[in-house]
């Protein structure tokens, strides 16, 4: 990713680049920059999946944004110094750095969660995981996956059916679904979440086929990374 829009920029020349910067300059500017970016962006989703677990996800891609944006306009600012004219360095102001990092954060996490959805579909539909060949041919749908000794209990579309396999190689073999770890030994087709509801003070996800199982805290920073909105009890 990093290669592909540090070339991508310095091939284009964004923000005056290509007029200012001959094209080497331009293209080391271009990959700092990115880099430090994808640093930075990591750095802010990590403490927004621990420390943000109950804020609505556009809250907290908003929040995103605006963390992205007062940390790293001062880094696009000592950059600019370092790579542009002088010449040019004047019509740079703050201000217009500041207003540029914004729209680009807002930007480019607006089609992180496009594409991610996209995805998401695009993997429902396509050929059936690894897992299906140990089932029976009209189990349906796989829904979940619950470890239960050295057994898999899957929850399927049309009833459950019990495998000997290790809980760990049942996830890995139900690629390409998009699925969430919701404990330890629970794992959910994301595609069929209904939504989640409280059984007394205990978090549950609730399958659309009518089945239920317990969110762990390690399981709500894995639907928070997801930028899925968890309910307050």
């Amino acid at each position: 990713m990093w290669a592909v829009m540090s070339l991508i920029c310095g091939l284009t020349g964004p923000f005056g680049s290509y007029v200012y910067l001959d094209w080497n300059i331009r293209f080391l500017y271009w990959g700092v920059l990115m880099g430090a970016a994808m640093v930075f962006g990591a750095a802010i989703e990590l403490i927004n999946a621990n420390f943000f677990v109950n804020v609505k996800s556009m809250y907290r891609d908003l929040i995103s944004a605006c963390v992205m944006t007062v940390l790293f306009s001062p880094v696009v600012v000592s950059l600019n110094g370092l790579f542009y004219p002088e010449n040019v360095i004047s019509s740079l102001t703050p201000t217009v750095v500041i207003l540029g990092v914004l729209v680009v954060s807002v930007l480019m996490i607006g089609i992180w969660r496009y594409i991610n959805q996209i995805n998401e579909y695009a993997a429902a539909r396509s050929e059936g995981p690894k897992l299906l060949q140990r089932l029976d041919q009209d189990i349906g749908v796989i829904y979940a996956l619950t470890a239960n000794s050295h057994l898999v209990e899957v929850a399927c579309e049309n009833g459950q059916q019990s495998i000997r396999l290790r809980f760990s190689d049942a996830v890995d073999e139900m690629h390409p679904i998009e699925g969430i770890m919701v404990h330890r030994s629970h794992w959910v087709n994301r595609c069929y979440v209904k939504g989640f509801i409280y059984e007394g003070k205990k978090l549950m996800v609730e399958m659309e086929n009518g089945t239920s199982f317990p969110v762990s805290a390690s399981g709500r920073v894995n639907i928070s990374r997801l930028g899925i909105d968890v309910p307050l009890p």
